[in-house]
């Protein structure tokens, strides 16, 4: 269940929102969806300066995460345990309560009453969760990432990435190409600062 505006913003763009003189009631969206399992648990992914998107993680008797994007909005993760004992990622999009009607320009899926779990989108791949209770969550070190940790029968610990890893380096990232390049920078600096020092010395001898 979603609360919108409506078809119609109620004020323009930045505009202070007051919802004591509010006139209008707001638009309720729901939609249900088929899951494997009914969740037990759920928690937020939380990071150091809640600048990533976020991710609602949701736990049963197995565990399923979902992670979406829409408008450039939240993004949701949902791992619902399930018989399976694991923890899928399935993109919020596809929860959204507005999805088969026809708005946001084409940019929601089609209407479906079944979610899909894609079965390369487990985060504890071939290890099977036995009976998952909790789910908590903790920032990291990294803004990008937060921790994980399912607890029950099995503890299962991980780290989730929601808006990738933008502040970590590619492991084939040209380490030595940079650093060549920055002594060649230097170098050219301090000599470009002799040679001119040099020429103002001559200048002033004339």
């Amino acid at each position: 269940m979603e609360l919108y505006e409506g078809k119609q913003r109620w004020s323009g763009a930045g505009a202070a929102f007051r919802s004591l003189w509010a006139e209008r009631a707001p638009g309720v969206e729901r939609r249900a969806y088929i899951v494997p399992a009914a969740p037990a648990a759920a928690a937020i992914t939380s990071t150091e300066r809640s600048l990533t998107d976020k991710h609602l993680l949701l736990t049963d008797k197995y565990n399923i995460q979902l992670t979406s994007k829409l408008n450039n909005r939240l993004h949701y993760v949902f791992p619902v345990a399930l018989s399976s004992g694991a923890i899928v990622e399935v993109p919020w999009v596809y929860l959204e309560a507005r999805r088969g009607a026809g708005e946001e320009g084409g940019a929601l899926p089609a209407a479906a009453p079944e979610l899909a779990l894609a079965a390369d989108a487990r985060l504890n791949y071939n290890r099977t969760l036995a009976r998952p209770r909790g789910l908590h969550t903790a920032p990291a070190g990294l803004e990008s990432t937060s921790l994980v940790l399912a607890t029950g029968l099995d503890l299962f610990y991980t780290r989730v990435a929601p808006s990738k890893t933008f502040d970590l380096l590619k492991d084939d990232f040209d380490y030595y190409l940079i650093t060549i390049v920055l002594a060649a920078l230097i170098v050219a600096t301090y000599s470009t600062k002799y040679f001119a020092s040099r020429k103002m010395l001559k200048l002033a001898w004339k």
